[in-house]
C-alpha cells in the first residue's frame, strides 16, 4: 500500500477508532485526548501497540480486516488494551516522581517490572512472527 492509498484509508477508518478510543479512554477517567496513528502492515494479528511516547499506533490493515468482518469488539478490545498501557504508563510516572497513587505500590513495581523491556513478554518473536505458545482465546468475564 502507498502513501496515498493510506491517507485515503485512514479518513474512512478514523471516525471509527476516534470514536472508540474516546469511549474507552473514559472508562480510565482520562482528562486528556488520547493520541494515535494509524501504520500499515499485513499481519492481521497485530492490532496496535504504544510505547513509552502514550501513543497508540493501530495497524490498518489488521482493523480494515476485523472491520470488514463484522468485529468492532476485537478493534475495541485491542484499542483498550493499549489505553491500559497508557493508565499504567501515567501511574508509573507518578509513582515515580513521589506523587500518591491510588494503587499498591506492590502493583506498580509489577507494573514497571513488566513494563521493562528486558522483562515484556513480546507477542512476536526475532522474526516478527505471532508467538503461537501465546495464542490464547480471547476471554471477556
Amino acid at each position: 500500500m502507498n502513501e496515498n492509498e493510506l491517507k485515503i484509508l485512514s479518513k474512512s477508518y478514523a471516525p471509527i477508532i476516534k470514536s472508540l478510543i474516546e469511549k474507552d479512554a473514559k472508562f480510565f477517567m482520562f482528562n486528556e485526548t488520547m493520541k494515535w496513528s494509524f501504520n500499515y502492515g499485513e499481519e492481521s494479528e497485530v492490532m496496535a501497540a504504544v510505547g513509552n511516547d502514550n501513543i497508540i499506533h493501530i495497524n490498518l490493515f489488521s482493523v480494515m480486516n476485523y472491520y470488514l468482518s463484522g468485529d468492532l469488539y476485537t478493534i475495541e478490545y485491542f484499542l483498550l488494551h493499549e489505553i491500559r498501557h497508557i493508565f499504567q504508563h501515567l501511574i508509573i510516572e507518578d509513582y515515580r516522581n513521589g506523587k500518591e497513587v491510588s494503587f499498591d505500590s506492590k502493583l506498580v513495581e509489577q507494573w514497571i517490572f513488566e513494563d521493562n523491556k528486558e522483562n515484556y513478554i513480546k507477542a512476536l518473536d526475532e522474526n516478527g512472527n505471532i508467538k503461537k505458545d501465546l495464542v490464547t482465546p480471547i476471554q471477556i468475564e
